[in-house]
């Protein structure tokens, strides 16, 4: 069968699925990866777990070694991207709105 055969409606509907998913393929080839492909913070990054939606980070790194951090939660938006310094401290809370939420991990951002 032509694609000339086909109503317009039903060659408008085939262009739109070809064009999603060169689009998609295109974000494949570009090397776009999920986030939750972010590198790990490291181990001296101490995390303490204080309820299933806050916990608090201390940087036990060497001196001079911060990183830009994000804390992921499993069932809500995950923190903004932050520092901490060698030395310091953060209490990260996520959104108690969501019921399902827990923390997930620390990863490297930024």
């Amino acid at each position: 069968m032509k694609l000339s055969q086909f109503s317009t409606a039903t060659r408008r509907s085939l262009g739109a699925v070809v064009i999603t998913s060169l689009l998609a393929l295109g974000g494949v080839a570009a090397g776009i990866a999920p986030a939750s492909a972010a590198p790990t913070a490291p181990s001296c990054i101490n995390r303490q777990v204080i309820q299933w939606y806050s916990v608090i980070l201390t940087n036990n790194c060497p001196q001079g070694a911060g990183y830009y951090l994000k804390v992921i939660f499993d069932n809500a938006p995950d923190s903004n991207c932050f520092w901490l310094a060698s030395g310091d401290s953060r209490r990260v809370d996520g959104d108690r709105r969501f019921p399902l939420i827990q923390y997930s991990r620390t990863v490297i951002c930024g």
